[in-house]
């Protein structure tokens, strides 16, 4: 394909009062709702992380596609 694309990993990296950066996976995810016009979601009806940033992409009134896929 020749769309575009950019990695963005979360920084897990713990704070001194912690064994992880808990909040790593939503920051990531907002950092990508700010830098997309539109995306694309493959959900399982479970992940709470898809379902966050499907809601921070209505909020910031942005199209998207979702595609939910039930496991059985």
């Amino acid at each position: 394909h020749k769309l575009p694309y950019q990695i963005i990993r979360p920084d897990w990296t713990p704070k001194p009062e912690m064994i992880y950066n808990p909040k790593a996976g939503f920051l990531r995810d907002q950092i990508m709702v700010n830098l997309c016009d539109r995306a694309i979601f493959i959900w399982d009806g479970i992940s709470n992380g898809t379902y966050q940033t499907i809601r921070m992409m209505e909020q910031a009134n942005k199209p998207f596609y979702l595609h939910e896929m039930r496991t059985i």
